[in-house]
């Protein structure tokens, strides 16, 4: 279950579990079903807190109207996140 993004994933301790991220189409994490132990009961819950490689951002971008000066017209951008 995410803030924003809703539930994800619902699973159980008796099979592997590997959510799908649907902009990629790879999953976010896999948990292992051999993974858990004994001492898990009905309704418990794994919890584990997630964050984005970098902030969200707003870009706007406006052009003056007029003739075009140029033939060419492109637009980059290029987004580099860090943990820290």
């Amino acid at each position: 279950m995410g803030e924003v993004v809703g539930q994800r994933a619902k699973g159980s301790t008796g099979a592997d579990l590997a959510p799908i991220n649907p902009v990629t189409g790879e999953p976010y994490f896999t948990l292992y079903a051999a993974g858990w132990g004994s001492g898990w009961a009905s309704n418990n819950v794994l919890r584990f807190n997630t964050d984005a490689a970098h902030a969200p951002i707003w870009i706007a971008r406006t052009t003056l109207s007029g003739t075009p000066t140029q033939e060419d017209d492109l637009f980059k951008l290029q987004i580099r996140g860090d943990a820290d």
